[in-house]
């Protein structure tokens, strides 16, 4: 495992989400030819595979849609609309004529999700690092026991909004001054 993270942070072009899924994907497929034999855990590993390049595909595409213009972008989600339709195209093709077994193609694509949801917590050492945000204020980087400023109440969002203005504000020479109100106060 050890060796698959370091191959996964030299190449670049994967992350530690697909590293998850291909992770969780063969541990499935392991468990699927234990337990239900080799015809569902073919399926398992046809399903693990479509999830990585699945995961691949969708991670390239978003990347391409959160800095293209906006004539671009209308172009790219149609290809994430194309992206998925080929999917159930491609799933039913694996299923129907390439006699995959739908029971192991489903927990083979069972990596996907699992390999999201485990894979999407809080950065590594390595990224904390590379980012300059964590990197300059360590002691704000991700913590779970603080609630998130998404979580505060519309009050307390409202005026933390208005002092990040006053902030940025007076950081450019401009003095303003902040109210206590509530937003719905005039």
């Amino acid at each position: 495992m050890l060796e698959l993270d370091r191959f996964a942070r030299a190449s670049g072009s994967f992350d530690r989400i697909t590293v998850q899924i291909a992770l969780f994907g063969t541990v499935l497929t392991a468990a699927a030819f234990a337990l239900l034999g080799p015809k569902i855990s073919f399926g398992a590993l046809v399903g693990t595979i479509v999830s990585v390049a699945n995961w691949i595909l969708l991670r390239f595409l978003v990347s391409r849609i959160s800095t293209a213009s906006d004539a671009s972008r209308f172009s790219i989600a149609g290809l994430l609309g194309f992206k998925m339709t080929f999917l159930i195209f491609l799933s039913w093709v694996l299923i129907r004529d390439a006699g995959v077994d739908p029971v192991g193609y489903l927990v083979g694509t069972g990596s996907f999700a699992l390999g999201i949801f485990f894979g999407a917590g809080s950065p590594s050492e390595p990224e904390r690092a590379a980012c300059p945000e964590h990197a300059a204020h360590p002691e704000e980087a991700i913590d779970s026991s603080r609630p998130s400023k998404d979580f505060l109440d519309p009050h307390e969002s409202h005026l933390l909004r208005e002092n990040a203005v006053s902030e940025h504000l007076s950081s450019s020479g401009v003095h303003a001054t902040t109210t206590d109100r509530t937003p719905g106060e005039q």
